[in-house]
């Protein structure tokens, strides 16, 4: 009997268990993290969707009027976490120089970190030239919300990072659309693949 069997299993036992649970690893790996990725996506979009109510929340209040920035829809929301993505790079950047929108007024600014982009923010500080509410009505096929963390991020000095893959959006009817790839990398806050590209 060789030496090895005198330990209750032999090499080729050893060998083959080995590659029995690499081969199971092989195989179970990709599914976890497929359904752990399923699983931020469904977290993704019911925050989007909760600021959203918030949203519709505070244009009833005023009128129909949308809110300048996401800042004053904190009251209806209650948690400043609900504005963060779990994808953005920067969710935990702790400074209150990185406002809701560097372009936005201080006094609309947000001291928390929001990363979901919204298409007011865009049109008061310059980077959208048209009034979406006004020029394009309120139709089903524009986005409101987008959240532009879910494809490939190569972090800059914010805001200057850049951007590739997918985009979610909340639609204007509170729907969830994901463009599948913008196409990059891009500058982060492109308007057109947050709000308008099919």
């Amino acid at each position: 009997m060789s030496a090895a069997r005198t330990n209750g299993i032999g090499t080729k036992e050893a060998m083959l268990a080995i590659l029995v649970i690499l081969f199971l690893a092989a195989i179970l790996l990709p599914l976890a993290l497929r359904s752990q990725n399923k699983n931020l996506l469904l977290e993704e979009s019911g925050r989007m969707r909760k600021v959203y109510v918030g949203m519709a929340a505070y244009s009833e209040q005023w009128d129909n009027q949308p809110p300048p920035s996401l800042v004053p829809t904190l009251p209806m929301i209650g948690d400043r976490e609900t504005y963060t993505s779990a994808f953005d790079p920067y969710k935990d950047l702790k400074s209150s120089t990185f406002p809701a929108d560097p372009g936005l007024p201080s006094f609309e600014s947000s001291t928390f970190r929001i990363g979901f982009s919204y298409i007011e923010n865009f049109r008061r500080s310059g980077k959208l030239k048209i009034d979406p509410w006004k020029e394009m009505g309120l139709t089903d096929n524009h986005g409101v919300l987008a959240n532009e963390w879910l494809g490939s991020v190569e972090p800059g000095t914010p805001p200057q990072a850049k951007v590739s893959g997918k985009v979610m959006r909340i639609l204007q009817d509170g729907s969830v659309y994901m463009l599948s790839d913008r196409g990059g990398p891009k500058d982060l806050g492109d308007p057109q693949d947050l709000f308008f590209r099919k």
